[in-house]
């Protein structure tokens, strides 16, 4: 099971209260991103998928988690991600040598 620093509790519209395991955060175009996944199988994600939301903030200035709106977008940060997750996982096996 995950490290219990890196899980992430996320409440829906319902109520409902979910676990994820953080991934990591990245930048795009002055932005921040989220990625992460569920730590068991949802009624929307099973455990592996891997999302991602823009990190913002309410009205208040509290973060909150913002669904990336467009289809476009999403397959852009998707490469992104992958790209960014390949170096780190290459650079922790060169850190485990």
């Amino acid at each position: 099971m995950a490290d219990r620093d890196n899980i992430l509790e996320m409440v829906d519209e319902d109520g409902g209260v979910y676990e994820f395991e953080f991934l990591m955060t990245f930048e795009v175009g002055g932005d921040y991103f989220l990625a992460f996944t569920p730590t068991e199988p949802t009624g929307e994600f099973d455990q592996g998928d891997v999302l991602i939301m823009r990190i913002g903030e309410d009205e208040d200035g509290e973060e909150v988690y913002l669904p990336i709106e467009s289809q476009e977008e999403l397959d852009q940060l998707w490469e992104i991600f992958q790209d960014l997750y390949e170096q780190a996982m290459e650079e922790e096996e060169e850190d485990d040598v």
